[in-house]
């Protein structure tokens, strides 16, 4: 199953930069190479796909990669998008830790019990 493993930007140069979050990686852009409307954030997974915020967001809920009920604000519209936070940080229902060289793979500890209860209890596709 495709996951979520990197936030991403793809630069106007087709150029794909990741890390952590969005922010992170307009850092590590050299400077002035990201500006403009041809500069789109996203995400990369786990088939080393760049995907929009829109399909991000389809793929993590599929791969149960954030909890229902987190930062998803979004939700409540018609067109739900993904935010890294959602991933990574506890306090937007995030519970990956982040590897610079992995991404969003391994599940933190205290979350894992969770996790693992929204995994048994999903209907099987």
């Amino acid at each position: 199953m495709e996951k979520i493993k990197f936030a991403a930007i793809k630069r106007n140069d087709n150029c794909i930069i990741y890390g952590k979050h969005h922010g992170e990686c307009i850092q590590k852009s050299p400077f002035g190479t990201c500006v403009g409307d041809g500069v789109v954030q996203g995400f990369l997974t786990s088939s080393d796909r760049f995907v929009n915020r829109k399909e991000a967001y389809i793929i993590a809920k599929e791969a149960m990669q954030f909890l229902e009920g987190s930062l998803d604000i979004k939700d409540r519209d018609k067109d739900p998008i993904l935010i890294s936070e959602m991933l990574w940080d506890e306090k937007s229902g995030g519970f990956h830790n982040y590897s610079e060289k992995d991404g969003y793979v391994v599940v933190k500890k205290q979350f894992m019990s969770r996790a693992m209860r929204r995994t048994e209890s999903s209907p099987e596709k």
